[in-house]
């Protein structure tokens, strides 16, 4: 069964997995064949390919020595064929609040603002739930059917 978001919203929220989060005002994309990206309606989405990757771009990202660039410049600018480093090196100058998604033939990466002010928490789950990443620790725990350990909830 897919993972639902019962409560409030979760506005500007995202979950990535093996599976859909279905929640009113969220939207899902598929981003292969065993990877979905569900995310708030306010979360602002940006893709871009370049020549061997796509980038998806999470919320928003701010270049100080172009004012002009939008999103969707500064991931077409991050689709640089020559790797993840370069395109995190590429990123290390950008402001914003923002989380880039990096798929290319060495794998999908993901990585946030030099700040963390977007966070990414993530589980490598049980081998067929697969692993998940997502905006809060309470969401990837439903998503990622995690349960909590009493004890521990007990000491803390």
């Amino acid at each position: 069964m897919p993972p639902t978001t019962p409560g409030p919203p979760r506005r500007s929220q995202f979950a990535l997995g093996p599976d859909v989060v279905q929640a009113d005002g969220w939207s899902n994309i598929s981003l292969s064949d065993s990877l979905v990206l569900s995310l708030h309606s306010d979360l602002e989405c940006t893709q871009a390919d370049g020549d061997r990757c796509r980038i998806t771009l999470l919320g928003f990202v701010l270049d100080w020595s172009d004012h002009t660039a939008t999103n969707a410049d500064i991931a077409k600018r991050l689709a640089s064929p020559d790797g993840i480093d370069a395109c995190i090196r590429a990123s290390a100058e950008l402001g914003g609040r923002w989380i880039v998604i990096r798929q290319d033939a060495a794998g999908t990466r993901i990585f946030h603002d030099a700040g963390g002010l977007r966070q990414v928490c993530y589980v490598a789950g049980p081998a067929e739930g697969g692993r998940w990443c997502a905006s809060q620790p309470d969401l990837l725990a439903e998503c990622a059917s995690l349960a909590l350990d009493h004890p521990t909830v007990e000491f803390v």
